[in-house]
């Protein structure tokens, strides 16, 4: 288990902001510090609560989550921590310390499951784009797409140079393309979470009096495909399905 904590924080991460004043990012950075303290003194409670703090805050990335997890994990609650560890996956994917991270928990758990779904479209998808976050993919898109058309324009005035105009529309295309794999990534991406408790009935409908089809023990990662009530629907990398009761579920946006 990779214990390093990371003290970076995103420049992606955006303030909170309320109508009597505005937290900056010095007293984000100054949070993240204090949680850090928390962790070296082996206060992993208040390391926890601190993160999570920053996070319900609206101030999430990929490192925040990463740190949550591993002191998640100091704490054995191995539920959580590879609940934290594959939100950080979603928001920095391309992070070797995450990757480590939930491969080594995987490997400790009694579920011999994996943090991936037998969906061919969907881990195309993932394939292609498990390099670049969807943020990333959005800003490259958007820099393609503004190259092309400054070529393009640059035709309208020089009329003689043809290749101009044929880069500058191979630009808008492929930024089109990209924009679309960003979209289809998001909308069809599901949330990902991890059983808490050991010996977690998974059902066949979303209510106590379905008949139980199997049981998940700690740590287990899931996709949540469905909310309905205080169950969720679930799905396994061996592609069982089924409903566990929400409470039951660590997972974070």
């Amino acid at each position: 288990m990779t214990k390093k904590v990371i003290i970076i924080l995103s420049l992606f991460s955006l303030p909170l902001q309320t109508q009597a004043t505005q937290i900056t990012r010095e007293d984000i950075g100054n949070r993240v510090q204090t949680a850090n303290s928390y962790f070296d003194a082996g206060d992993y409670q208040q390391a926890v609560d601190t993160y999570l703090a920053l996070i319900d805050g609206g101030h999430i990335n990929g490192h925040l989550f990463y740190n949550l997890g591993v002191a998640y994990y100091h704490m054995q609650r191995l539920g959580e921590a590879m609940a934290a560890f594959l939100a950080a996956r979603r928001y920095i994917p391309r992070d070797a310390d995450v990757a480590f991270n939930i491969n080594y928990l995987q490997g400790q758990l009694s579920d011999r499951l994996s943090a991936e779904v037998m969906d061919n479209f969907l881990n195309l998808v993932n394939y292609i784009s498990s390099y670049i976050s969807a943020k990333e993919t959005s800003i490259f898109s958007l820099i393609l797409l503004a190259l092309g058309l400054i070529l393009v324009t640059v035709f309208m005035f020089r009329r003689q140079l043809i290749f101009i105009f044929k880069l500058g529309i191979l630009l808008v295309i492929l930024a089109i393309i990209l924009a679309i794999l960003n979209h289809t990534k998001i909308h069809l991406a599901r949330q990902w979470g991890a059983i808490k408790n050991a010996a977690t009935a998974v059902r066949s409908g979303a209510n106590p009096n379905s008949v139980v089809l199997f049981k998940l023990n700690t740590g287990a990662p899931l996709a949540i495909i469905k909310h309905a009530n205080t169950y969720l629907k679930i799905e396994l990398s061996d592609g069982r399905q089924g409903w566990v009761e929400a409470s039951s579920v660590a997972s974070f946006l």
